[in-house]
């Protein structure tokens, strides 16, 4: 399958294939950047914003979409149609069963797949909401407390990746793109709330649970207790049920 270079960056870089790209992918994102992405946006941004809506591009989350193709060689290396490159000769195609189930709407999905967050973030895309890879975008925890109570740690990175650390039980490791993206596209709709700005009291053998979560490049961290919003008690629970993990 061919990858045609899109003309929107002042550079011309020669047909290559899909195989070619997933080697190069192999390599690392380094190499990855340096063989296939332009060596810079600013050929791109030469157009002017309104020229550039009109771009086939995912460079811009606000560019028109009415589909995304994304090509998997496996778990953890796909390839997305339309942010650098097209993608030629897949005339004729079906649609197959679909299984899994993001839950926003296509421009959200743009906005905060990691499918299609990483690969900007590589290209140092215009995107405020790429995240490096390893960045962690959600975490949810609970203190210890009395002995033998129930504790945890769990970390979302931006990849899509997430660890939960219970000691005295089984850690686990996971890699989900689709639950983390649609976490983070209900996160978004969260209320900008920090939590209170004084220390709560310290209660002997008490457990904490805290949520912390990203927006735009901003950290938000709440004790989640009995002044919390209900959304972000919500949301909580559901992330808790997401990864199974005992809030």
């Amino acid at each position: 399958m061919k990858l045609a270079f899109l003309p929107y960056f002042h550079e011309e870089k020669p047909t290559t294939t899909l195989g070619a790209y997933f080697e190069a992918q192999s390599k690392g994102f380094d190499f990855l950047r340096r063989a296939f992405f332009p060596l810079s946006l600013d050929g791109y941004n030469r157009h002017d914003e309104a020229e550039r809506r009109s771009f086939t591009t995912l460079l811009e989350a606000a560019s028109p979409r009415s589909h995304v193709v994304v090509a998997w060689k496996d778990a953890r290396q796909w390839f997305v149609d339309e942010i650098f490159y097209r993608l030629e000769g897949v005339d004729g195609w079906s649609r197959g069963e679909w299984t899994e189930v993001v839950e926003g709407s296509l421009a959200d999905f743009i906005r905060f797949s990691p499918l299609i967050q990483s690969e900007l973030a590589v290209g140092r895309s215009l995107s405020a909401d790429a995240y490096p890879a390893d960045d962690v975008v959600l975490e949810l925890s609970k203190s210890p407390g009395m002995p033998n109570t129930r504790h945890f740690n769990l970390k979302v990175f931006a990849d899509g990746r997430f660890e939960v650390s219970r000691p005295r039980e089984h850690d686990s490791r996971g890699f989900d793109v689709h639950r983390l993206t649609t976490l983070l596209i209900a996160a978004s709709r969260l209320p900008a709330e920090r939590g209170p700005s004084i220390p709560r009291p310290f209660m002997h053998d008490a457990q904490t649970r805290s949520l912390t979560w990203g927006v735009a490049g901003r950290r938000i961290r709440v004790t989640l207790d009995a002044d919390t919003s209900p959304d972000i008690l919500n949301f909580a629970n559901r992330m808790a049920a997401a990864y199974d993990v005992e809030l």
